[in-house]
């Protein structure tokens, strides 16, 4: 049944089209008749109804992306899906899996889908990057209905589930290391909403509800670093949010930052305890900062500090749909901030605290100096929070107030969803879906290439791979596991001052594991690596010689030379 709907999507634009629109235009409507007509215990009231709706908004839209079952440009996606086949082998990561920029957080969600799946591949990962994203709105609905109650919520997280809905761009469907930090900073900001009483009452703060806010945003830092300066300045928010509400305040505190402080606490301890603390502080902590701040580490950046404004509207206008978010969105909060005085307390506090996520997000963002789009996924739930947090904040002033501000909170409404929805729909409207089609083809079957095929001739699913390179993919369309913790050898590769660390740790998991199977991804056509001459596995000589003594070269495919062991010849 599901498959057959699915086809009949697929088969023609106008289906698919039509179910998106219709389910995206039911919601809309939906939340302006709660708008209009504001009964309290009518059902379709209900925030898990509403949630329900806009999970199948989601999914209308983005199906064919979602089954569209195979690798993306970007290989970011395959290196997740592969560090999370291999933790199910070994679960202690920085010790079996080094994810470079991202730590352990990124691979749970994958892990659960493995786990639930029984296998991991491309529409899998996909599955749960919609998951995450599904997580955001809910948040947002749930922290605009505990800041302005349900009458106006929906209608302020319209442009977060347009902009989530109506994206196409691989570096967003795909599965991200911006996910997992993007929904642990939604619903953290919901658990710290919701510890205090409607308005900000601070007779009902709820301490476990403090702590489990200050540990969700806490564990941000360990699924991607560059996210920490979002976390520190929110849970510095946090803090001044409590102190401000004057009821035993440093108890409410102490629960909040013993939260923040618990997950770095178990991370930090089980990292000791299992002797991998030079991998986790050396690779993760000190790298990750030299890739931030400096050339001489790969890869390069691509732009300074003081170019970073302007990069961030040039790589905003290559993806589509996001300036038409983030900008109108941005736009109208900051002139709706002109009323900022009149806004209540509570609600000039979290209308500040999340202009101030905003900012940080977007520095979080820009500070890496690379030309990554998925980089620009951490300023989106912040944007639309902020604009929907003014927008309520004016709506809820002008309620009580003269009849001179009547006007403007009917306006608001109004307001907007014109700059918050109208530019996103002027360009989904304009644009095709280009993975129309594709399901009728496959109908979602992991589609593997001529390599990965030669692979499977000598190596079980299960079994270990080496690559050399950066074509994490082979890991994902084999089935096999990772042979040393390296999802990409970039840093084996490239001249940098740890160099010579890198090697010799390749060369130790390389022993240990003996994988039936290497693979020497550099080539024309290969993902960064196409000159053999500069960056094949014969430039790292004790490499070379391993290899040539214990591996024979069993054929040279699409730019990949595949090696297997000699006891499996």
């Amino acid at each position: 049944m599901f498959v057959q709907l699915l086809s009949w999507l697929d088969s023609s634009p106008a289906h698919y089209w039509f179910a998106a629109w219709t389910t995206f235009a039911a919601f809309g409507l939906l939340t302006f008749f709660i708008l209009l007509f504001p009964r309290e215990q009518e059902w379709w009231r209900n925030p898990v109804f509403l949630s329900a709706i806009m999970l199948i908004v989601l999914f209308a839209f983005r199906w064919p992306m979602l089954f569209d079952n195979r690798p993306y440009p970007d290989p970011d996606e395959s290196q997740f899906i592969a560090g999370a086949m291999t933790l199910r082998e070994d679960p202690l990561f920085w010790k079996s899996v080094d994810g470079t920029t991202h730590g352990p957080l990124t691979e749970w969600p994958l892990l659960v889908g493995l786990i639930a799946h029984g296998s991991l591949n491309f529409k899998v990962a996909r599955i749960a990057s919609l998951i995450l994203v599904w997580l955001q709105l809910i948040s947002g609905l749930l922290i605009f209905r505990r800041l302005f109650g349900p009458r106006i919520a929906g209608l302020l997280v319209l442009p977060l589930l347009a902009v989530n809905a109506f994206t196409q761009i691989w570096s967003f469907v795909a599965y991200c290391s911006e996910h997992v930090p993007n929904a642990l900073l939604a619903v953290g900001c919901c658990m710290l909403v919701s510890a205090w009483q409607a308005k900000g009452n601070a007779e009902g703060q709820r301490f476990p509800k403090l702590f489990a806010a200050g540990a969700l945003l806490g564990a941000i830092p360990f699924a991607k670093l560059q996210a920490a300066p979002i976390a520190l300045v929110t849970i510095i928010g946090g803090v001044w949010l409590i102190l401000t509400t004057r009821n035993r305040a440093w108890r409410a505190v102490g629960a909040f930052v013993g939260g923040a402080a618990t997950v770095a606490i178990l991370i930090v301890a089980i990292v000791i305890t299992c002797g991998i603390w030079v991998d986790f502080f050396g690779c993760y902590i000190m790298d990750n900062l030299r890739y931030a701040s400096a050339n001489r580490f790969p890869p390069d950046r691509s732009f300074g500090f003081a170019d970073a404004p302007k990069m961030f509207f040039e790589l905003g206008s290559a993806v589509g749909g996001f300036d038409e978010f983030a900008l109108s969105v941005i736009a109208f909060a900051l002139i709706g901030l002109i009323f900022l005085l009149r806004f209540t307390s509570w609600h000039r506090r979290w209308a500040v605290l999340t202009a101030i996520i905003l900012i940080t997000s977007a520095f979080a963002a820009m500070a890496p100096g690379r030309l990554y789009l998925h980089y620009l996924q951490l300023i989106i739930f912040p944007a639309g929070l902020f604009g929907g947090i003014v927008a309520g904040a004016l709506f809820s002033t002008t309620e009580s107030a003269s009849s001179s501000y009547r006007f403007l909170r009917a306006a608001v409404p109004v307001v907007f969803v014109i700059c918050g929805l109208a530019p996103q729909l002027w360009w989904r409207v304009g644009e095709p879906q280009p993975f129309l089609g594709r399901y009728t083809i496959t109908k979602g079957a992991l589609v593997r290439s001529a390599v990965s095929n030669e692979i499977l001739e000598h190596a079980r699913p299960g079994e270990r791979l080496a690559i050399w390179g950066w074509m994490p993919m082979y890991w994902v369309e084999t089935g096999l596991i990772q042979a040393t913790r390296d999802g990409q050898t970039s840093r084996q590769i490239e001249p940098h001052p740890r160099l010579g660390y890198y090697r010799s740790r390749f060369m130790q998991d390389l022993l240990q594991t003996k994988p039936p199977v290497f693979v020497d991804a550099v080539g024309p056509g290969n993902f960064v690596y196409e000159n053999r001459a500069e960056s094949e596995h014969e430039t790292f000589p004790e490499l070379r010689d391993y290899i040539q003594n214990n591996y024979y070269l069993v054929r040279d495919l699409d730019s990949s030379r595949i090696y297997v062991r000699n006891d499996r010849l």
